[in-house]
């Protein structure tokens, strides 16, 4: 953690990006209320979401499928939604966060496979077999990039 936070640009985009990833979830359940017609505040909303975060992290599930669900279901109930309208926007929620974004995930998928693509043989699966393959396999992540190993002689 002392790495990260030592270089500014790494600490921002660690601390940006968590900041952003809730607030963009959020935004997603302030849609889905808002198509819903629920009539809450914005504002009710968003902290309805972050509660409900933290909440479901008492509870570590992965990608906190059902705890996160319960307690968001409660949260925008207790702000004021029918019950059965609260589960509604919490299934939106998933299917938009969830689900959807797994569509274009098993299209490519689906075209990796019908163009036969595989594995290469000769970098030991580290790229997939296509003209001017150097059969050179990666050896390490560094400062962003793969280095590759130098020719021994």
């Amino acid at each position: 953690m002392r790495d990260v936070h030592r270089c500014r640009v790494r600490a921002c985009a660690l601390w940006g990006g968590s900041v952003a990833f809730a607030l963009l979830h959020a935004g997603v359940v302030v849609a889905v209320v808002h198509v819903l017609a629920l009539g809450l505040p914005t504002g009710r909303v968003i902290m309805a979401y972050l509660v409900a975060g933290g909440a479901a992290a008492l509870l570590p599930t992965p990608g906190g499928l059902g705890s996160l669900d319960a307690a968001l279901a409660l949260a925008l109930t207790a702000a004021g939604a029918p019950g059965q309208t609260a589960v509604s926007a919490v299934l939106g929620y998933r299917l938009l966060t969830g689900w959807l974004p797994m569509a274009p995930g098993l299209l490519v998928l689906g075209l990796l496979f019908r163009s036969r693509a595989r594995p290469c043989r000769k970098c030991s699966a580290s790229c997939w077999t296509t003209p001017g393959c150097t059969g050179a396999a990666p050896s390490a992540w560094r400062y962003g990039t793969w280095t590759t190993p130098s020719p021994s002689t």
